[in-house]
């Protein structure tokens, strides 16, 4: 197979651009200047996005049309979304009251308890939603 390389006339190779269809999605591990190389428009796509297969059957519907976007990059939990868990609290003793009825002194033996509160923790802050990824560049050509 023979190579040729077409040159301008300053001696510069040209490369032949590549058309792509409207929609087309290029990923790349650097900037790219698209129009150098592909015929139409293109933009950066995706932006702090993750792309996520349609799935038609999916009893979800957020999964059954392209284009939709959901998620969030953090998060602050809500009552409802921590884990069941539970709060040892209260007090518990017993005191004894002496005193004088009538003629006869009684020991009285009272038990109590008495709830508290127990105090706020936290920082009250989001955490974040993010799985392992590497950052890159999304192109996708819009005319």
């Amino acid at each position: 197979m023979k190579i040729i390389e077409l040159k301008n006339k300053l001696g510069e190779i040209i490369i032949p651009k590549k058309w792509e269809p409207i929609g087309k999605i290029l990923t790349f591990d650097r900037e790219m200047e698209m129009s150098k190389y592909y015929y139409g428009t293109w933009e950066l796509t995706l932006k702090e996005r993750s792309p996520i297969g349609i799935n038609p059957d999916s009893t979800d519907d957020r999964f059954k049309t392209a284009g939709n976007q959901f998620g969030e990059k953090e998060h602050t939990l809500k009552i409802e979304e921590m884990p069941k868990h539970s709060h040892k609290t209260g007090i518990s003793g017993t005191t004894f009251y002496s005193g004088t009825i009538g003629y006869d002194t009684a020991q009285v033996k009272v038990e109590q308890t008495s709830g508290l509160n127990t105090a706020s923790t936290g920082g009250d802050k989001p955490h974040n939603n993010i799985h392992p990824v590497e950052i890159v560049y999304f192109y996708k050509r819009v005319a």
